[in-house]
C-alpha cells in the first residue's frame, strides 16, 4: 500500500477530529467515527508493514526467489532457465501511483506473485535481461580424463628408486 492511502485512511480522520475539537465543534458521533476510522487505518498500516518487512523478492543470475512469512515460512524459487513468462498486473489506480504486481511462471510449476512493487516495468526488464544473460552464457561441461595408471607409476618409479624388500 502507498503511504498516501494509509495516511488518508488512518491519520486524516484523527487529525480532522482534533482540528474540530480545537475549534469547539466536535461532538461524540464525530469523535467515535474518527477514532474507529483511525484505528482501522492504524491496523491496516501495521499489517502492511509486517507483510513488507517479512517478504523478500530477489532476482539473481541463476534464479528468482520469493520468501514470505512471519511464523511459518513460504519460499518459492524459479530457475531462470525454466522461466516461461512474466505477466504485469496494474489497475488504473496502481498505474497512477506507479506500482504493480508481476506474475512469474516457470515450466511445470505454479506461478509466483510478487508483492506490490514500485516500477514493475523496470523489474520485468531486469528479469528479462537476467534470463537472456543466462541463455547466452556458455555451457561448460567437464569431460572425464583418462588417467593412465601405468604411466603414472612409471613416472614415480623413474624419479625414485624402489626400496629393496626381502622376499620370504
Amino acid at each position: 500500500m502507498s503511504w498516501s492511502i494509509l495516511f488518508a485512511v488512518g491519520i486524516w480522520p484523527v487529525a480532522w477530529f482534533l482540528w474540530r475539537a480545537l475549534q469547539g465543534e466536535a461532538n461524540a458521533v464525530i469523535a467515535v467515527g474518527s477514532m474507529m476510522i483511525g484505528t482501522f487505518g492504524g491496523l491496516l498500516f501495521l499489517v502492511s508493514q509486517i507483510y513488507m518487512q517479512t517478504t523478500e523478492f530477489g532476482v539473481t543470475t541463476q534464479r528468482i526467489i520469493f520468501k514470505s512469512g512471519v511464523i511459518s515460512r513460504y519460499t518459492n524459487e524459479i530457475p531462470l532457465s525454466s522461466l516461461e513468462n512474466v505477466n504485469l498486473h496494474q489497475s488504473i489506480f496502481s498505474r497512477i501511483f506507479g506500482y504493480g504486481k508481476l506474475e512469474i511462471n516457470g515450466s511445470g510449476g505454479s506461478g509466483v506473485w510478487t508483492p506490490p512493487v514500485q516500477d514493475p516495468v523496470s523489474l520485468r526488464a531486469v528479469i528479462s535481461e537476467a534470463r537472456i544473460a543466462t541463455e547466452a552464457a556458455p555451457r561448460f561441461m567437464a569431460r572425464p580424463r583418462h588417467i593412465d595408471q601405468a604411466h603414472n607409476n612409471d613416472r614415480r618409479s623413474s624419479s625414485r628408486p624402489k626400496p629393496n624388500r626381502p622376499t620370504v
